[in-house]
């Protein structure tokens, strides 16, 4: 028995391998939870770095049989398409404008290669249109090609008159030939849409696809984007510059897929609010962080006039714990979702 104490009591090198061993892991995880609580953390300086202003112009395109055909921007609650074009460039849509955040893949090192998540708030009532429910919708909107058509025709007829019978010398003939030229180019372009029309048979396959354009715009330019991942469950987008570099001064954020409940707490937004006032584009280039507290149900206290969707929402402490998307805010574990359904 008193060998056995003595046995215990010794210091042997099995047990300060063991305690070394503690110790090391000790250090290490010290300075993990350090290196991440610098790393996942940012200044309000680089908050304003890390965002950018993204400028997306909505567009789909009507495959026929496999082959895109025509253009549109949207589909409304009627299944009918409001405006139609024979190629994207000629769709008369209105810009609209996000806010977007550089993202790091990986949370150890610097992994973002010019990925950008914004949330865009997307019409999705084309997803589920079946050929069939497609082929009604042509043949509705046809008949209300061709009744503009008809139209069209019939003022050019009357322009091409009064040009005909007046010359240049007579007051405001310079503005009704301009004019003139304008109506023609909208009467070739309904001829071509009805011809498109026309060439959709009964039997044709009929499907639709997103052909959304986005731009990010930054202090040192315009890069094109292209977006490579989107979230079936919210309105995340995930972007990627075309040739995957990420601009210059930027502050990538780096986040994990944690659900932080930070009701009532204080948090940080970041966005652009001159386009939510209306601003213009150079203006509205400036982002602002705007103090606010967290709500029920993932609201915020902050105007809504002043949130773009894809505004980061960062806690006090500079980590991110959210994004402002659809009056609501998506938490970090959807977004890291998105951010890895690509490779």
């Amino acid at each position: 028995m008193k060998l056995k104490s003595k046995t215990i009591g010794r210091n042997t090198p099995r047990r300060r391998r063991k305690r070394i061993a503690g110790i090391v892991i000790g250090l290490f995880s010290v300075a993990l939870i350090a290196y991440c609580a610098v790393s996942f953390s940012l200044s309000g300086r680089e908050m304003l770095r890390s965002v950018a202003l993204v400028e997306y112009v909505p567009c789909h395109a009507l495959v026929v049989d496999g082959k895109e055909r025509l253009f549109f921007s949207d589909i409304d609650t009627t299944h009918s398409f409001p405006a139609l074009a024979s190629h994207p460039t000629r769709l008369h849509t209105q810009s609209a404008f996000s806010t977007g955040f550089w993202v790091n893949r990986f949370p150890f090192f610097p992994s973002c290669k010019g990925r950008l998540l914004t949330a865009v708030h997307r019409q999705k009532t084309y997803q589920s249109l079946s050929s069939s429910d497609l082929q009604k919708a042509i043949k509705a909107v046809k008949e209300d090609v061709l009744r503009k058509y008809q139209a069209l025709e019939h003022r050019v007829n009357e322009i091409d008159y009064y040009l005909n019978v007046h010359s240049v010398k007579d007051e405001g003939y310079t503005d009704i030939a301009g004019y003139a030229n304008q109506l023609q180019k909208e009467y070739e372009e309904m001829g071509r849409i009805l011809k498109l029309l026309d060439a959709i048979k009964p039997t044709s396959r009929l499907s639709v696809v997103d052909k959304t354009r986005y731009t990010v715009v930054t202090s040192g330019g315009r890069k094109v984007m292209t977006c490579i991942a989107t979230s079936p469950h919210n309105d995340l987008l995930l972007l990627q510059t075309v040739d995957a570099s990420t601009p210059d001064g930027c502050a990538p954020v780096t986040f994990l897929p944690l659900n932080i409940r930070l009701t009532g707490s204080d948090v940080l937004a970041v966005s652009h609010a001159g386009m939510r006032l209306k601003a213009i584009v150079e203006q509205a280039d400036t982002a602002v962080i705007l103090p606010g507290r967290m709500l029920e149900a993932r609201q915020l206290d902050i105007h809504r006039a002043l949130l773009t969707d894809g505004s980061p929402i960062f806690s006090r402490r500079g980590n991110l714990i959210g994004i402002f998307a659809n009056d609501k805010i998506i938490p970090c574990s959807e977004a890291f979702q998105t951010l890895y359904s690509t490779k």
